[in-house]
């Protein structure tokens, strides 16, 4: 509608799943490598490298330059460390980070004005909260900002990275 939040901030919204994974693919994701994950994040335009195996830090350096859709670099990261980690650049995004460990889902649902169930790609973070990824306007630059919304909500965006689906943390996927 007229409120929802990537058309007031002129954001794009990204096609995908609702959320993802999927519960039909989240089988899939459990017995393949991060291989498949970082593929399919990959295919929607989003830029990926690989993360050090069950952390949020990055296995390569000069991630921001390297990330990548090249099917060709991807497999040949993955070949190299399959038990890798999923890593995203934000640099031409705006990841809002609901954290419903320091109440983010609560402060998210007091925000008005705001559609708090975007048309956007969704992706559930490991701890159990949600990641709202929107391609920002071609030149727009989004600065990431830890409670930028409010306690427990972070905007991710320019120079920043976030953990892909089928990535690892602690233990937990």
């Amino acid at each position: 509608g007229s409120n929802h939040l990537s058309t007031r901030s002129t954001l794009c919204s990204i096609p995908g799943p609702a959320q993802f994974p999927h519960p039909a693919a989240s089988h899939m994701l459990k017995t393949e490598t991060g291989l498949t994950a970082a593929l399919y994040v990959a295919s929607l335009g989003l830029k990926v490298f690989p993360l050090r195996p069950g952390a949020k830090i990055p296995r390569i350096t000069g991630w921001q330059a390297k990330a990548t859709t090249a099917e060709g670099q991807i497999r040949q990261w993955w070949t190299e460390s399959t038990d890798a980690n999923v890593g995203y650049s934000t640099d031409d995004l705006t990841v809002v980070d609901l954290d419903p460990r320091n109440s983010g889902d609560k402060t998210w649902a007091a925000l008005e004005g705001v559609d708090h169930n975007p048309d956007t790609l969704t992706i559930k973070s490991a701890q159990g909260g949600r990641h709202y990824v929107f391609r920002n306007p071609p030149g727009v630059k989004v600065r990431s900002r830890a409670h930028a919304l409010g306690i427990g909500v972070d905007v991710k965006g320019a120079g920043g990275l976030a953990v892909g689906p089928g990535s690892t943390w602690f233990g937990l996927e």
